[in-house]
């Protein structure tokens, strides 16, 4: 009996969860992925809440703030470098309406998440 649990344990949790996670990781872009990844933290403790009854602490919320902050950053700057774009501000010249280059105000490519 104790050798049933422990190989359920190894395989459906452990390896298939791996599994599910790697093919589901192969479907998305990586930047999507990252920021699923980095989540599951905050959505293992909102389970744990909503099912088990665990109670959340103000570091518990502070540090999902963090994390989810952390992962909707780069989304939100690609969403500044849109807005800034499509209202005309992207760009601009010298006097005279010399076009400039440019046109991005940020790059999320310069930021890492990890």
């Amino acid at each position: 009996m104790l050798w049933g649990a422990v190989i359920y344990s190894a395989i459906a949790p452990g390896a298939l969860a791996n599994f599910i996670q790697t093919m589901g990781q192969s479907a998305v872009p990586a930047a999507e992925a990252q920021v699923i990844f980095a989540t599951t933290p905050v959505f293992n403790a909102a389970i744990s809440v909503a099912f088990l009854g665990e109670s959340v602490g103000n570091h518990t919320l502070v540090g999902g703030g963090v994390i989810i902050a952390a992962s909707l950053l780069p989304s939100g700057i690609d969403w500044l470098n849109c807005m800034w774009v499509k209202n005309g501000r992207g760009g601009g010249g010298g006097g005279g309406g010399g076009g400039g280059g440019g046109g991005k105000l940020l790059s999320s490519r310069s930021i890492t998440v990890e």
